[in-house]
């Protein structure tokens, strides 16, 4: 009879074990929204662009909470700019400079001519 309570006991400490960890790494998803604002003295129309990944819940809570400051631009080739996430790489997008021109016989403008915001929400899934 011992036998068999140590066994149940076993199986239900492994069992809590899993829940647990499946719970300490639990994903959130969460959207980020890359706004570039219109300029047109540089050539720059209103423009937007989003991404969303499944993080860490820490992760989750500086992204939501990061400010509309938290990106990097760099130049990805050509007519090509990505922004990421300060706090996260993989949350990025790939811009073609040719879109957000104001007017078509204008210039291209440059990746650092951009005024961007970004806004991180999660979406509740």
């Amino acid at each position: 009879m011992k036998q068999k309570h140590r066994i149940m006991l076993s199986t239900i400490s492994i069992i809590f074990g899993f829940t647990l960890a499946a719970t300490a790494h639990a994903r959130e998803e969460v959207k980020c929204t890359f706004t570039i604002a219109e300029d047109p003295s540089r050539n720059i129309k209103a423009y937007e662009k989003s991404d969303t990944e499944r993080v860490r819940r820490r992760e989750y809570d500086r992204l939501v909470n990061s400010g509309e400051n938290a990106y990097r631009v760099t130049v990805d080739g050509g007519y090509h700019c990505r922004i990421r996430h300060i706090e996260n790489i993989r949350l990025n997008v790939r811009i073609d400079k040719r879109d957000v021109k104001l007017r078509p016989e204008g210039q291209i403008p440059d990746c650092s001519d951009f005024q961007i915001r970004v806004n991180c929400e999660g979406t509740g899934r």
